[in-house]
């Protein structure tokens, strides 16, 4: 997940945030809520961590770097 350094963008996604988890408007968030949040940011974030891994992984494969991997491309294994 990208995390901006910028202070007033810091404090939009905050407030988005607390927008979304303060689901009856009252000013209030719930402890359920926040770690239900926390929960669903965990999974994104280990999804785009397989996704990053991934694209390497593709990439490695991906010798002449055109894009496409075949079943004739070699995978070099470091051994």
């Amino acid at each position: 997940m990208v995390r901006s350094r910028d202070p007033k963008a810091q404090t939009e996604t905050l407030k988005a945030l607390f927008t979304r988890l303060d689901t009856d408007g009252d000013g209030k968030i719930s402890a359920i809520a926040y770690h239900k949040e926390h929960l669903v940011i965990d999974i994104l974030e280990e999804l785009a961590d397989r996704r990053e891994r991934l694209a390497e992984l593709f990439d490695a494969v991906d010798k002449d770097h055109n894009g496409a991997a075949t079943l004739s491309t070699k995978i070099s294994t470091g051994a």
